[in-house]
Protein backbone atom coordinates (compact mmCIF):
# COMPACT_ATOMS: atom_id res chain seq x y z
CA UNK A 1 0.00 0.00 0.00
CA UNK A 2 1.03 3.70 -0.97
CA UNK A 3 0.27 6.32 0.82
CA UNK A 4 0.59 9.61 -1.58
CA UNK A 5 -1.31 11.95 0.98
CA UNK A 6 -0.75 13.31 4.26
CA UNK A 7 -2.39 15.79 6.52
CA UNK A 8 -0.34 17.65 9.28
CA UNK A 9 -2.24 20.21 11.96
CA UNK A 10 -0.42 22.56 14.16
CA UNK A 11 -1.71 23.19 17.86
CA UNK A 12 -3.34 26.62 18.54
CA UNK A 13 -1.51 26.47 22.07
CA UNK A 14 2.05 26.37 20.57
CA UNK A 15 1.40 28.98 18.06
CA UNK A 16 5.21 28.99 17.17
CA UNK A 17 6.48 25.31 17.75
CA UNK A 18 5.92 24.02 13.98
CA UNK A 19 9.12 27.04 13.34
CA UNK A 20 11.27 25.88 15.94
CA UNK A 21 14.47 24.67 14.71
CA UNK A 22 16.13 21.47 15.13
CA UNK A 23 19.14 20.40 13.24
CA UNK A 24 19.42 23.03 11.04
CA UNK A 25 15.69 23.07 9.95
CA UNK A 26 12.08 24.04 11.35
CA UNK A 27 10.50 21.12 12.42
CA UNK A 28 7.42 21.74 9.62
CA UNK A 29 10.48 21.41 7.15
CA UNK A 30 11.26 18.46 8.65
CA UNK A 31 8.03 16.37 8.66
CA UNK A 32 7.37 17.66 5.12
CA UNK A 33 10.44 16.66 4.02
CA UNK A 34 10.41 13.22 5.69
CA UNK A 35 6.83 12.95 4.02
CA UNK A 36 8.43 13.97 0.86
CA UNK A 37 10.95 11.41 0.93
CA UNK A 38 8.55 8.43 1.81
CA UNK A 39 6.48 9.01 -1.60
CA UNK A 40 3.57 11.13 -0.39
CA UNK A 41 2.87 13.78 -3.33
CA UNK A 42 0.36 16.12 -1.06
CA UNK A 43 0.14 17.59 2.09
CA UNK A 44 -2.15 19.48 3.49
CA UNK A 45 -1.57 21.84 6.64
CA UNK A 46 -4.32 22.62 8.85
CA UNK A 47 -2.51 26.22 10.74
CA UNK A 48 -3.82 27.33 13.95
CA UNK A 49 -4.83 30.94 14.33
CA UNK A 50 -2.01 33.46 13.05
CA UNK A 51 0.44 30.38 11.57
CA UNK A 52 -0.79 30.85 8.23
CA UNK A 53 1.41 33.39 7.02
CA UNK A 54 4.53 32.32 8.36
CA UNK A 55 4.56 28.89 8.26
CA UNK A 56 3.58 29.05 4.17
CA UNK A 57 6.81 31.75 4.11
CA UNK A 58 9.34 29.07 5.97
CA UNK A 59 7.80 26.17 3.71
CA UNK A 60 8.41 28.43 0.58
CA UNK A 61 11.60 29.34 1.53
CA UNK A 62 12.99 25.62 1.25
CA UNK A 63 13.60 24.56 -2.25
CA UNK A 64 13.57 21.11 -1.13
CA UNK A 65 10.12 20.97 -0.28
CA UNK A 66 8.38 20.34 -3.74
Amino acid sequence: MTVTNAFLTTSSESAFLPLHPFGGISLIERALLNLQRAGVKTCFVLAGPGQSEQLQGTIEKNRQIT
